[in-house]
């Protein structure tokens, strides 16, 4: 938009506060292909590392923002990190962490966990 001389234009960013935003920008200035000041992979890697180290609600945000821009190596990371961080965590503490209603009556949860027991080993 910059580009096209639109930057005076508002640009709509539903759901995505000035926090996030700022953050996305950040992202985006450390992960922008620049052949004055490269970065390793390595370098990158430990950047993400210490970026993502943000609370739950805030890696959500960034999640739907990454989507919402269409930013995919940022929506990779934040994803992976939710993936992350839900790990080792009981079925029902996984419900907790995403909000996730159970809406099966107990006869139903117990032939789920039944037919798929090593899901859940």
């Amino acid at each position: 938009m910059i580009e096209d001389d639109c930057a005076d234009r508002e640009i709509p960013l539903p759901n995505v506060t000035g926090k996030i935003l700022t953050m996305v920008i950040e992202y985006c200035k450390k992960h922008h292909v620049d052949d004055a000041n490269p970065s390793t992979d390595e370098d990158l890697k430990k950047w993400d590392e210490k970026f993502m180290e943000k609370d739950q609600l805030t890696i959500f945000d960034l999640i739907n923002a990454a989507s919402y821009l269409h930013i995919q190596s940022l929506l990779d990371l934040a994803c992976q990190t939710a993936s992350d961080m839900s790990k080792a965590k009981t079925l029902n503490q996984t419900r907790e962490f995403f909000n996730i209603e159970n809406d099966f009556t107990p006869e139903e949860e117990k032939a789920v966990l039944k037919d798929y027991q090593k899901a859940f080993e």
